[in-house]
């Protein structure tokens, strides 16, 4: 190899190192360009995952408070048609119409008996709202972790909190959800059929 060879071969050497430094560099300057949306973005995960919390409870706790409402408008009804057949037999003497507004007194109160049902498994939303949320908080855990395992590279200092573990069904779904029940009714049925015998 001539020296003119060794020369130009050194020359690019060199300018290949140039460039990397630069690129380096600029690594290092957008690295720390990024630092502090990081951080800023660390500290907020606390501050979203407390508030898809206050989210779940509060709807935990007005979805408790339609249900009772319901189970109570349930037992009056389920008494209210026992009411009208203790009537209706009792009474045999009673002129037709009269035997026939009991009659719907009862079919009323049973209708809204079943309303109060379909009520009760429409609020079953809150529990899968519950299931996807905890997902979500889950997620965001992650993230954090993985935002602070960069501001560990980067030198950053900062408090770990401690993650609470939160139980959940990421495909959590009302969808079929008359069937599933029914499942389960059976599952507890043969449970319950097992314990029995």
């Amino acid at each position: 190899m001539s020296k003119q060879e060794n020369s130009e071969i050194s020359q690019q050497v060199i300018d290949e190192f140039m460039k990397l430094i630069v690129s380096v560099n600029n690594m290092i300057k957008n690295f720390r360009s990024i630092r502090k949306p990081l951080v800023e973005s660390s500290n907020s995960m606390p501050l979203a995952s407390e508030q898809l919390d206050k989210v779940t409870k509060e709807t935990e706790k007005a979805t408790h408070q339609m249900l009772d409402i319901i189970e109570g408008i349930t037992d009056r009804e389920m008494e209210s048609a026992s009411l009208a057949d203790d009537l209706l037999a009792q009474q045999p003497e009673w002129s037709e119409e009269a035997k026939s507004t009991v009659t719907k007194i009862k079919q009323n109160a049973e209708e809204c008996q079943n309303d109060s049902f379909l009520l009760m498994d429409a609020l079953q939303f809150q529990d899968i709202t519950s299931q996807q949320i905890n997902h979500a908080n889950t997620i965001l855990g992650e993230i954090e972790d993985k935002l602070q395992s960069l501001m560990l590279i980067m030198g950053e200092t900062f408090e770990i909190r401690e993650k609470e573990y939160r139980p959940h069904d990421p495909n959590a779904t009302t969808k079929d959800g008359e069937k599933r029940q029914h499942l389960v009714d059976e599952l507890l049925k043969a449970q319950q059929e097992g314990l029995d015998g």
